[in-house]
């Protein structure tokens, strides 16, 4: 369930980004770092329950990372 989550995330995420870079238009950019995390956090819950401890914590680190940026950016 977690992977077709994150698949649809992902997809989503690259519809969208392929659309700014196209259009040329940026708007959208938060929702895409933030789409992008949300990815991630998923993908690190699913690597723990392979148990591969580290890469699941790697994967939900960068993803506190880019969530934030995301916050960030759709705050200021």
């Amino acid at each position: 369930m977690l992977k077709k989550i994150s698949i649809l995330l992902s997809v989503t995420t690259i519809i969208i980004a392929l659309y700014g870079l196209l259009s040329q238009d940026f708007r959208f950019l938060a929702l895409v770092f933030f789409l992008a995390g949300l990815s991630q956090l998923l993908n690190g819950f699913v690597e723990f329950t392979k148990n591969k401890r580290l890469e699941g914590w790697l994967l939900i680190v960068s993803s506190g990372i880019v969530l934030f940026i995301s916050i960030y950016i759709f705050l200021f």
